[in-house]
């Protein structure tokens, strides 16, 4: 569910993007009119004065709705001629591309000169003049009037510098809204990264953390791509802010990759593929060491290339795993196509090779939180299928936990000269009278595992009393009795419920309802409920069976003791569920013959 609302809300934030962002390069008004110039200086040596001269006007070309030329050294000028025909005369001229490191707007000063405005990511935030996330040059410029304004910029990331004007009527509406958009996704991602957290906390699955911080890394690429984080986070800061972007790019993939290895449990499928992430990671490690000690040019072009190796290898490892029977590889496949397209369409771009629009704007802000849904349901995923493996394992090891005490039940039957079925019958007997009694399968199930080995102790006694064909002496009858200790003391350090109900069934099955039994004469309840049954199964099956030392008794014999022993022997109400259910003791009896 809360993947549901996470979408709902992601779609309503969507819907406004039409109304909420005028096409870049366009003004804000039909009023205002701008044609758009540009110029390359690749060799970054020309003045104010000699691109605004007569003889280089020639050089000018069109410019796009967007101009966008990749990655690139050169300094474009771009001349931009402007008319107003609104009733106000204070425009706003935007370039809503923050990471671009050098603006500077010259405007006539009505002398013959010009007056300069500079901006960019490479100065402080404080210094600007419209404290806003985007780049704003205020223009004066009567109605009527025309006028052109030269932008030179410079810049070592993608030169991409969309150009709108505004009046500031219409400004403050579309930043408002353009802000809700941007926080919002922030805020959604957030709660995302929170509701993960403490799922971590309290599953303790180290996958959690790495999805939370991971979800974190992203929300700081766009905080510090769109602006804000150098608005709001570190406005001081303009040597990070420049490197900001690139550290939280190749800190994602770093998380990425081990979100991945665990997720969907690559070592298992392909060590190879294990290998290939690390060093994948350690390749993100050296782009951040190259990106604060070397070269942030370098560093940037490193980014870009290996964006794009990891988005193809990470394809490439979910079709090969799920290929490989990964059950949880299809969401990361679908998670990662999400953000695959998104990011390429970005990334191409930001390089000129596709027109920067709208689309491309905010193609990883819509991807992005499309893949972080499908990985949080490939947790969950991932979760079921653990709790499933565990359910699975923990199964086993009763059946085999199960198997253990009978086998060792046997071999101390078939010990004292016993049948070794007698172990078996103890067990379902205790399970008709547990079921009569109203305890749960779960109960009935340890109940019949632990009691086989009520006789455990047996193994500490002597062959000569334990076998011996006639009556016991007074002293081999004390020795017979130190059995019930003995099997308590060789189970009760076990960490295991099965063996530790196990010690208490050896320690307590030989007392007595009225209290006159041993080893410690416990009476009526408190004697643990178990033991009570097992000792009514262990009677019943010891006078229906033949011992070294006595006959078979007939059935009338062995109910009519039963009904005596009711409330001194026995627990009464336990014999008279065992007995009003006596066919299918029986039924037990010709299953497990002697």
């Amino acid at each position: 569910m809360p993947s549901v609302r996470f979408l709902c809300g992601l779609f309503f934030l969507m819907s406004w993007f039409p109304q909420a962002v005028h096409a870049e390069g366009q003004p804000a008004s039909e009023d205002i009119h701008l044609s758009i110039f540009y110029l390359e200086d690749s060799k970054q040596q020309f003045s104010i004065e000699e691109v605004a001269a007569a003889q280089k006007k020639h050089l000018f070309r069109p410019a796009e709705k967007s101009p966008n030329f990749g990655y690139t050294d050169s300094v474009y000028w771009f001349r931009l001629t402007v008319e107003n025909k609104t009733g106000q005369e204070r425009l706003l001229l935007e370039v809503p591309s923050p990471p671009l490191d050098s603006l500077i707007l010259y405007g006539p000063d009505g002398k013959g000169a010009f007056q300069k405005t500079e901006a960019g990511d490479t100065k402080e935030f404080g210094d600007r003049l419209i404290k806003h996330r985007n780049f704003l040059f205020p223009i004066k410029l009567s109605s009527g009037e025309k006028k052109t304004y030269y932008l030179r910029v410079q810049t070592e990331g993608a030169m991409s510098v969309p150009i709108q004007l505004w009046t500031e009527d219409t400004f403050l509406p579309h930043s408002t809204k353009e802000t809700a958009i941007h926080f919002g996704y922030y805020g959604l991602v957030i709660i995302m990264a929170v509701y993960n957290f403490f799922l971590f906390i309290f599953l303790r699955n180290k996958s959690y953390l790495v999805y939370t911080l991971f979800s974190l890394s992203y929300v700081m690429i766009h905080m510090a791509n769109l602006g804000d984080a150098y608005q709001w986070l570190w406005p001081s800061a303009s040597w990070w802010n420049n490197r900001s972007i690139v550290f939280f790019i190749s800190f994602s993939f770093i998380l990425s990759c081990f979100f991945i290895r665990h997720l969907l449990n690559v070592p298992k499928y392909s060590p190879w593929m294990d290998q290939a992430l690390s060093l994948l990671a350690a390749i993100q490690v050296l782009i951040i060491g190259i990106l604060f000690f070397v070269s942030y040019p370098l560093a940037l072009h490193m980014i870009f290339v290996s964006s794009l190796l990891h988005s193809l290898f990470f394809l490439f490892l979910a079709l090969f795993l799920w290929k490989k029977g990964s059950k949880l590889a299809k969401y990361f496949l679908f998670a990662w196509l999400f953000f695959l397209i998104g990011n390429t369409i970005s990334s191409l771009a930001d390089a000129g090779l596709i027109v920067r629009s709208l689309a491309t704007h905010y193609a990883v802000l819509i991807g992005s939180p499309l893949e972080l849904v499908l990985f949080s349901l490939g947790l969950s995923a991932q979760v079921g299928l653990i709790r499933k493996e565990k359910e699975q394992l923990y199964e086993k090891v009763q059946e085999t936990q199960k198997d253990i005490t009978l086998t060792i039940g046997e071999v101390m039957e078939a010990r004292s000269k016993e049948t070794s079925h007698h172990v078996k019958r103890v067990a379902e007997y205790s399970g008709i009278i547990a079921l009569a009694y109203g305890l749960s399968g779960e109960e009935v199930k340890k109940l019949k595992a632990a009691s086989p080995m009520h006789d455990l102790g047996k193994v500490g006694i002597p062959d000569s009393i334990l076998n011996k064909p006639g009556k016991l002496t007074e002293e081999e009858f004390k020795e017979m009795k130190k059995h019930t200790t003995i099997g308590y003391n060789m189970l009760k350090h076990s960490s295991g419920e099965t063996l530790q109900i196990a010690a208490i069934i050896a320690h307590q099955h030989h007392e007595k309802y009225d209290g006159t039994g041993y080893p410690r004469k416990l009476k009526g309840e408190d004697i643990h409920l178990f033991a009570r049954i097992t000792a009514i199964a262990d009677v019943f099956d010891a006078l229906n069976s033949k011992r070294a030392y006595k006959e078979k008794w007939d059935l009338d014999g062995i109910l009519s003791f039963m009904e005596r022993e009711k409330g001194k022997h026995f627990d009464p109400m336990l014999v008279d569920l065992f007995l009003a259910d006596i066919d299918a003791a029986l039924e037990v009896a010709h299953k497990f013959p002697e």
